[in-house]
């Protein structure tokens, strides 16, 4: 976007919010630190940095702001900064266009005032500063960390990672906004592993990578994290690690071994997301490139036998798949085959074998695996696993062409839960054409009679089963076309949330019977409606209704002129009916 028109791709709540924060002057310190790159303060109840970067033809190229609503959108503190910066543009171009001898000069930029500065006077700037503002000290010190030949960089990284996280952390916590901002002032060191990594400096990026791991991943018990942040920062600093050990020489792969086997003992890295599992996949990777085969896997028993006393089993499944995957590219064969018959409650090592099954088209081998799969499911309460294998039954089914049993898994996906119209068209293809409209019959059939039957022993069920037969019978009738049978349905309801979704299927065949129904509906749902959320959502369904049914637009604008004298104590809801 263009800097003289960028409103045009603003909305217009943000535009409003930026422009006042402009009007009242809250824009502070704007510099052009360099040709195109403009910084800023916008002040309120909390300061926010922005920086915008234009090129050579006033386009926006990137842009930042500290606070905790840039997500990748443009927030008021950069429209604010990009007023201000058309601003200061305007006033210099009205400046340079006028012939007084006596106009004032521009101020210097940074880079022309660097020009007339003293190396003495910028030293004593430079320690005046640090002595004021301890992060920028910090900062000084990171970006020249690779001119400190004293020999204890590892000191020096440690303290420098944990004043920024002290810098952030107030009576033991760190808060929502203190989390990004610490996440922010971490990424600096990310950037400087980066710079080790391309100069080849190994040593340096593992140090430091190691140290952002271990000292960032303990404030993740006592920090709000809610933006992932944090989280993303401890995940950069693994990636890198594993960058900078790929092409490091023999020793420090050692090293970074005995640092893996030694971090990988603690819970929390499992505890908190997947960087346990990032981390030991590095160190799987050396130990088969080093060919320290044993620590490997006994860090795995180990953390196998722990997980044998826990009351979930998750965790102890990834780690055994884990161990079966390292095994395989050992070729320890013997081993591994042990390993998968004693664990194949698992399902991602019983989907193996189906699958070792299946290739060698030993059918009934893969079918009896897969019956003894879902009985384990089954006792775990799993349904999403017995789902899996009865798909696995019916993809068999369809290799063996077994008609019985593509048509039962079939129709049960169709219809079970939610209607599937993918399975719906396969379980009717099973049959000839001259007998799928009685099979079609047959279901309609023992749906209406399973949910009467329910309603008759329980009275309760009663006031829900126009409801339940409209979601479960609409689908099929729907599909084939039943309009006829679906409108009855429709309208036996009151709830305008249930009927909306068929507004669009039937507005056109049957416009007064779903005027009528849907006049009934808005009535009770108006009178129900108590809060702006529901009023909004009230007003969006007029809006579809009218898009639909043009014949409800004097009927229901008749409507809402009621509703504006009824409801005259409700000005949310008048606000709201406006909009109409």
């Amino acid at each position: 976007m263009n800097i003289s028109d960028f409103e045009k791709e603003v909305n217009s709540t943000t535009l409003k919010r930026g422009q006042k924060y402009f009007d009242e002057q809250a824009v502070a310190d704007l510099e052009e630190t360099a040709k195109g790159k403009w910084s800023a303060t916008v002040h309120g109840n909390n300061d926010y940095i922005v920086h915008i970067n234009l090129n050579n033809r006033q386009r926006v190229t990137d842009m930042d702001c500290e606070c905790p609503f840039d997500d990748g959108d443009i927030c008021k503190h950069m429209v604010a900064v990009l007023l201000a910066i058309r601003e200061e543009k305007t006033n210099v171009t009205e400046v340079s266009g006028q012939k007084s001898p006596n106009k004032k000069k521009a101020p210097l930029g940074i880079k022309e005032l660097m020009e007339k500065i003293s190396d003495r006077e910028l030293r004593d700037f430079l320690f005046i500063f640090m002595e004021k503002d301890k992060k920028f000290k910090d900062d000084f010190l990171l970006y020249f960390a690779d001119k400190d030949d004293s020999g204890d960089l590892t000191k020096k990284f440690r303290d420098l990672i944990d004043s920024t996280i002290k810098r952030n952390t107030s009576r033991g916590f760190i808060d929502y906004r203190s989390s990004r901002q610490m996440a922010t002032e971490l990424t600096q060191f990310l950037s400087t592993i980066e710079e080790f990594i391309r100069k080849s400096n190994y040593r340096d990026a593992l140090v430091l990578a190691q140290l952002m791991i271990t000292r960032t991943i303990k404030t993740i018990e006592y920090c709000d994290d809610s933006s992932g942040s944090v989280g993303d920062v401890i995940g950069y600093a693994i990636e890198f690690l594993a960058r900078a050990v790929e092409d490091a020489p023999f020793m420090l792969k050692e090293k970074v071994i005995e640092f893996l086997a030694k971090e990988l003992k603690h819970k929390i890295y499992f505890d908190y997301g997947n960087f346990g599992y990032d981390l030991m996949n590095i160190y799987e990777k050396l130990s088969l490139e080093t060919g320290e085969i044993e620590q490997f896997l006994q860090l795995l028993d180990e953390k196998i036998e722990i997980e044998k006393k826990s009351r979930y089993d998750y965790e102890l499944e990834r780690l055994i798949v884990c161990k079966i995957s390292f095994l395989k590219e050992t070729g320890d064969d013997k081993n591994i085959q042990q390993l998968i018959d004693e664990n194949l409650s698992i399902p991602e090592i019983r989907a193996v074998e189906i699958e070792k099954a299946v290739d060698k088209e030993d059918y009934e081998a893969a079918k009896k695996l897969i019956e003894g799969g879902i009985k384990i499911a089954k006792e775990k309460g799993h349904p999403g696993t017995v789902n899996r294998w009865e798909t696995k039954l019916l993809d068999i089914a369809e290799l063996e062409n077994d008609v019985e049993t593509i048509r039962k898994y079939t129709k049960k996906f169709a219809l079970d839960r939610n209607f599937s119209e993918e399975y719906y068209r396969k379980w009717k293809a099973t049959f000839p054409p001259e007998e799928r409209s009685i099979e079609v019959g047959k279901v309609i059939s023992d749906i209406r009679q399973k949910i009467e039957t329910g309603a008759a022993k329980n009275k309760s069920y009663e006031s829900g089963k126009y409801s339940l037969l409209l979601y479960s019978l609409a689908p099929i009738y729907i599909e084939e076309q039943f309009y006829d049978r679906l409108l009855p349905l429709v309208q036996n309801v009151r709830s305008l949330d249930t009927i909306m979704p068929y507004v669009n299927v039937l507005a056109k065949i049957y416009p007064q019977e779903m005027t009528s129904t849907l006049l009934v509906a808005l009535e009770n749902q108006a009178e129900y409606a108590n809060s702006r959320p529901n009023y909004k959502s009230l007003v969006k369904d007029i809006k579809k209704i009218l898009k639909h049914l043009p014949e409800a637009n004097i009927p229901v604008r008749n409507l809402v002129q009621q509703w504006k004298r009824k409801y005259i104590r409700r000005p949310a809801m008048l606000q709201e009916l406006e909009k109409l």
